[in-house]
């Protein structure tokens, strides 16, 4: 979604801020009206936070489960918040759970509020060694896969990305954190990249597609996330569902062994 507002935005003014559901909106209502013809710089992407650095400030947008940004002229029944761009476009802010959260940081730099974001750094572009991964993890007593959504320590991998990376890194999610080996950090830190590429690469169309999204529902990128029931696709064993700190969790008890 980043990757697509900077394609559409970057360089353009705002000539109107439309607010259909003003519960999107942090802060005072009448600061919002200094993004009106603000000229959009960059967009980046913190953790999951959305950054749109403007002349006058900085938009902070988190999606949380269902929000997401879509270039469309009709505007949807969960349409809260569109941006309405000098060439006459519409970017809206869609989302059915109203859960999504915008925030303005008037006359602040992009580099200030993502520091200001409390956000361990990112495992993503960038390949990170088994070691590194070891050390952001040191300390921790509890099991692998529940830590891996602390953004403290590694910025940006939400539920559904961590019980796909311990799938491929062949780790038990139970696994607790001081019984990983070297070569266990080292398949995970392998597997990072590639994997984020593949879910890039399977969203890389206009508009991302959740896989229970509002009127319809996109095919399932993932190898066990969302697939309980069914036959690994390496080893044939049948993919479990579990429950970790409250969050579903999906595995191959073939290909993640205890």
């Amino acid at each position: 979604m980043c990757r697509n507002l900077q394609r559409w935005a970057a360089g353009r003014w705002v000539r109107a801020l439309e607010v259909r559901d003003p519960r999107v909106l942090r802060g005072a209502p009448e600061a919002w009206t200094h993004l009106e013809g603000a000229r959009i710089d960059d967009v980046q992407r913190r953790a999951k936070w959305m950054l749109i650095g403007t002349d006058r400030g900085v938009v902070c947008v988190h999606f949380r489960m269902t929000g997401k940004v879509v270039r469309t002229e009709v505007t949807r029944a969960s349409t809260r918040v569109s941006l309405v761009l000098d060439n006459g476009e519409r970017v809206s802010f869609v989302d059915p759970r109203c859960l999504g959260e915008w925030h303005w940081h008037p006359d602040a730099t992009l580099a200030t509020v993502a520091a200001g974001l409390d956000l361990g750094p990112e495992p993503f572009p960038t390949p990170r060694s088994g070691a590194w991964w070891a050390e952001r993890f040191r300390g921790v007593r509890g099991p692998i896969k529940p830590a891996l959504l602390d953004g403290r320590r590694v910025a940006g991998l939400g539920n559904i990305l961590a019980s796909e990376l311990c799938y491929r890194a062949h780790v038990h999610p139970a696994t607790p954190v001081p019984a990983l080996s070297t070569e266990a950090w080292d398949a995970i830190a392998a597997s990072v990249v590639p994997l984020i590429d593949e879910v890039l690469h399977a969203e890389s169309g206009d508009e991302i597609a959740f896989l229970h999204g509002e009127g319809r529902d996109a095919p399932n990128p993932f190898q066990v996330y969302g697939r309980a029931g069914e036959a690994c696709r390496v080893c044939a064993h049948v993919i479990e569902r579990c429950k970790q700190a409250g969050r579903a969790t999906f595995l191959c008890p073939g290909c993640q062994a205890r």
